[in-house]
C-alpha cells in the first residue's frame, strides 16, 4: 500500500513536470532506482489520447508513459505536425500502441504491426475503441516465414519494448512474418511509415522495396541504434542505401526521419 501511494504521488509530480515542458527530465527520473523498485511487478491504468492503457510497469517504456504521461514527446509532436487527416500511418513494431494511439488522433487510418501475443492483446484492449486503427498480429521482415522473438538479458524479462530477434534471452514466441510488400499490394496508399524493431529495421526495408517505388510514402521513420544494427549484421549506412530515394531530414532521439526526394 505504501509503494502504491508513492507511485501515485510520483506520477502526479512527474506529469506536472512534463506539463511544464520538462519531459526529458521527468523521463530520466522514471529510470532511477526507487521508481523502478516501487514499480516492480505492478500494473497501472492510464487514460491518454482517448485510450485506456493497462500498463506493465516492468517495461521501461510503459513505466515512462505512466509516470510522465508521455514517451518520446518530441517525436510524437513531430508526428502531430506531419500527419494529415487523410494519411495512412503504418506502425511497424507497435509495442502496446503508444505511437499508434497518438497518431490515430490526426491520421485517417493507422495500421499496427506487432508479433508478440501479449503486446497484441494489449493493442486490442487499448485501441479497440478507435475506429481508424487496425492491428495486425505479425512480424514484418525480408521474407515470409517465422520470427524468433527473444527477451533482452540486459533488461527486465517483462520489458516488451526491448525484445528482439537478435538477442540471446529467453524465447518469447515464434511469430509469423510477412514482407511489407505482400501486405501493401492491396493498399491504395501509405503515407508515413515508422519502423522500430530492435535491430531488424534493414530487414523490414528490404521487404518493402516495391512499396517504396509504387506507393512512395513521403516519410519513413527508422529507429537507428548502431549497436543493435551491428548485432543484426546491418548499419546506418545500409539503412541509407535502402532508402536511396529519401533524404535524412532529422534525428529525433533515435528516430531517423527520412523524407522522399524523388
Amino acid at each position: 500500500m505504501l509503494r502504491s501511494a508513492k507511485r501515485a504521488t510520483l506520477a502526479v509530480a512527474l506529469r506536472v513536470l512534463a506539463q511544464l515542458g520538462k519531459t526529458e527530465r521527468a523521463t530520466r527520473l522514471t529510470h532511477k532506482r526507487r521508481p523502478v523498485r516501487w514499480s516492480a511487478g505492478k500494473r497501472a491504468a492510464l487514460h491518454r489520447w482517448g485510450v485506456k492503457f493497462d500498463l506493465n510497469l516492468d517495461d521501461n517504456v510503459q513505466r515512462t508513459l505512466y509516470y510522465t504521461g508521455w514517451y518520446e514527446r518530441p517525436f510524437l509532436e513531430f508526428l502531430r505536425s506531419e500527419l494529415r487527416k487523410d494519411d495512412v500511418f503504418v506502425d511497424v513494431g507497435a509495442h502496446v500502441g503508444i505511437v499508434s494511439a497518438y497518431a490515430a488522433q490526426f491520421a485517417g487510418r493507422v495500421f499496427c504491426f506487432e508479433p508478440a501475443p501479449d503486446s497484441v492483446e494489449a493493442l486490442h484492449q487499448s485501441l479497440a475503441r478507435l475506429p481508424n486503427v487496425v492491428v495486425l498480429a505479425v512480424a514484418v521482415g525480408e521474407k515470409t516465414g517465422t520470427l524468433c522473438l527473444r527477451t533482452d538479458p540486459g533488461w527486465h524479462a517483462m520489458d516488451a519494448s526491448t525484445r528482439s530477434a537478435y538477442t540471446e534471452g529467453d524465447l518469447v514466441c515464434m511469430a509469423p512474418m510477412i514482407r511489407f510488400d505482400e501486405w501493401s499490394a492491396t493498399q491504395p496508399r501509405v503515407d508515413i511509415v515508422k519502423i522500430d524493431v530492435e535491430g531488424g529495421e534493414a530487414n523490414v526495408l528490404r521487404g518493402m522495396s516495391r512499396t517504396l517505388g509504387r506507393l512512395k510514402p513521403r516519410v519513413v521513420i527508422v529507429e537507428l541504434s548502431p549497436a543493435r544494427l551491428a548485432v543484426a549484421g546491418s548499419s546506418e549506412a545500409e539503412i541509407a542505401r535502402l532508402l536511396c530515394d529519401y533524404q535524412l531530414e532529422a534525428m529525433i532521439g533515435q528516430n531517423a526521419v527520412f523524407r522522399r526526394i524523388s
